[in-house]
């Protein structure tokens, strides 16, 4: 059935709404993150102090790096809230001749004679600093900007500065903008090691650093994220629809976009406003066919066998739908539930821990992050976008039901969505 006019557009618009291929930079489309925000906003007024947001990739932070200016208002009517990315090549100079290159002022001069006009010139203020930037730079640059505006440096993806010296001026920088009690804030965001290598070259710095973990999204977070979007559509989704595509996500907000967006199409296409579980699994094979081919080959290798009978898909599904602590890690023993419900058979951790080891290994393609000591090893998904990634795939090759599924307590898919795989 082809869609009507009306539909069409609307299809059209979910294309904006749902975003799954870019970071949200509009506040009226964000969602949940209320903690986080109060944080940042807490540490920019609070004089001295800056912060660090950090957390697993996938989980929202650039997003919210993207909208957390338009929460300063608040405290202040002039806000500057430059955001630069980092990237491996950065030298200090470098990133902060981005920054410098965001930050654009003005100098009025009184006109004199007969037309007395005064004369407003424009300049960023990268164009007033030397090549080589230091942090006594910094410091007096950012001091005089934040005489007149309140002022925020957000820098994205700090942990993908590849030079020691750049984190160590860096800790500097923050060190020297707190006693002097600088009225500028820096906001550094990226994964927990950026964190814990910045904090080692200075801890003194820790007093003067919040340390803002960005967890992935809770249940009624996701659930935001979507009624947000089907708001600006005019459409609904009935209570199992929702509750099928939050349980999917796994708390990525990624996936709540890419199903949101798929599944908002089904029904638009079919000339319904209203999304149900038929929609969602049209959705589920719409992703899976369309997922990046670094995914795809990824689950490939890290699955394949020459052997019948063997259970790596099974063993990996298990792993996607294991407990982990907050920062995603689980270790062998959370595997042998799942994979027991799975198999509807009793796995003890001997039986599958090679398996483990082998995800962990090159050959098949280090899908799983190993850290800890010998007898208590954790684990954790490399791209932690693989997780739904997973589930979804072991739905669609019918290793398990969504019957089964419900069983964990982290997904309630109904019945109907097994029907078209």
């Amino acid at each position: 059935m082809a869609p009507n006019v009306e539909n069409f557009n609307l299809s059209l618009l979910a294309g904006k709404v749902f975003t799954p291929g870019s970071a949200i930079d509009a506040k009226e489309l964000f969602a949940g993150r209320i903690k986080q925000i109060r944080r940042i906003v807490d540490t920019v007024a609070q004089t001295g102090q800056h912060a660090v947001l950090y957390g697993e990739p996938g989980v929202g932070k650039t997003s919210l790096a993207n909208v957390c200016s338009d929460f300063f208002s608040g405290i202040e009517s002039s806000v500057l809230a430059p955001k630069i990315n980092c990237v491996t090549t950065d030298t200090f100079s470098t990133l902060w001749k981005k920054v410098f290159n965001e930050i654009e002022l003005s100098t009025t001069t009184q006109g004199v004679g007969f037309t007395n006009q005064d004369t407003r010139k424009s300049y960023v203020l990268s164009a007033k600093l030397p090549d080589i930037i230091r942090p006594d730079h910094v410091m007096t640059a950012l001091s005089d900007v934040a005489r007149k505006h309140l002022l925020v440096v957000i820098i994205d993806e700090f942990d993908r500065i590849a030079q020691d010296d750049v984190r160590r001026e860096m800790a500097d920088t923050i060190k020297m903008l707190s006693d002097y009690q600088t009225k500028a804030t820096i906001l550094l965001v990226g994964v927990a090691d950026s964190v814990n290598e910045l904090i080692r070259e200075h801890h003194s710095i820790e007093r003067a650093l919040m340390q803002i973990h960005m967890p992935r999204m809770t249940k009624d977070e996701l659930e935001e994220i979507i009624q947000n979007g089907l708001d600006k559509l005019k459409m609904s989704a009935d209570r199992n629809t929702l509750n099928e595509i939050v349980s999917l996500a796994k708390g990525l907000p990624y996936f709540v976009h890419l199903l949101g967006l798929h599944a908002s199409r089904k029904a638009l296409d079919a000339n319904q406003k209203r999304i149900t579980t038929s929609h969602l699994e049209g959705a589920i094979k719409e992703a899976l066919d369309g997922a990046q081919q670094t995914m795809r080959t990824a689950y490939h290798r890290a699955t394949k066998s020459v052997r019948k009978g063997t259970i790596h898909k099974h063993v990996l599904l298990a792993c996607s739908l294991a407990k982990t602590d907050e920062f995603g890690y689980f270790n062998a023993s959370a595997v042998a539930s799942p994979l027991s419900i799975i198999r509807d058979k009793k796995y003890e951790v001997p039986y599958f821990a090679q398996h483990l080891r082998d995800f962990s290994d090159e050959s098949r393609g280090k899908i799983l992050q190993q850290t800890g000591e010998p007898y208590n090893k954790l684990y954790r998904f490399k791209n932690p976008m693989m997780q739904p990634f997973i589930i979804m795939n072991g739905l669609s090759d019918q290793l398990v039901t969504p019957k089964v599924l419900q069983q964990f307590g982290q997904i309630t898919i109904s019945d109907d969505l097994s029907s078209g795989f």
